[in-house]
């Protein structure tokens, strides 16, 4: 019998989470207006992992903030469609980030989605349904990242 997975929440930003009838939603207090990531879909934490599936308000300043969150070792956006090659660059400082999935984000060209290149420590990156991955793109990430596993 599989068991459900604990919620744990270790991160060492400082970012409330509470649960609505859409799922989680994600609050973070910056000295601007308080910025929120909700979605229809489900999201939840998992023991370092993060999950925000058609979260179609997430932009490159959401995944900034998500960058901030260095205890992450999983994060998922996937069909994310805000998501733009800038906010890859903040993810290239998750040096503990060893899963990684861009499932389906539609604006990430060949030359932000190479810029993974510096995630070292990378087990496994998701990039089906990506338009701007190409199969030298592909080929690019596995001689740069032989111990990654990459989904195309």
């Amino acid at each position: 019998m599989r068991s459900t997975p604990k919620i744990v929440f270790h991160f060492k930003s400082t970012a409330p989470f509470s649960f609505c009838e859409s799922g989680l939603e994600i609050w973070w207090r910056f000295p601007w207006p308080q910025y929120k990531l909700r979605s229809s879909m489900f999201q939840t934490v998992l023991r370092g992992a993060l999950v925000l599936h058609e979260c179609v308000h997430v932009t490159d300043i959401g995944v900034g903030y998500i960058s901030t969150m260095l205890s992450l070792s999983a994060l998922f956006l996937r069909w994310c469609s805000q998501v733009r090659d800038f906010g890859l660059q903040h993810l290239c400082g998750m040096r503990n980030l060893q899963v990684l999935s861009l499932a389906g984000c539609p604006l990430l060209t060949s030359s932000g989605l190479s810029s993974l290149i510096q995630l070292r420590h990378l087990q496994e990156l998701e990039l089906t349904n990506c338009p701007g991955a190409s199969r030298e793109l592909f080929e690019y990430l596995r001689e740069h990242l032989p111990r990654c596993l990459v989904i195309e």
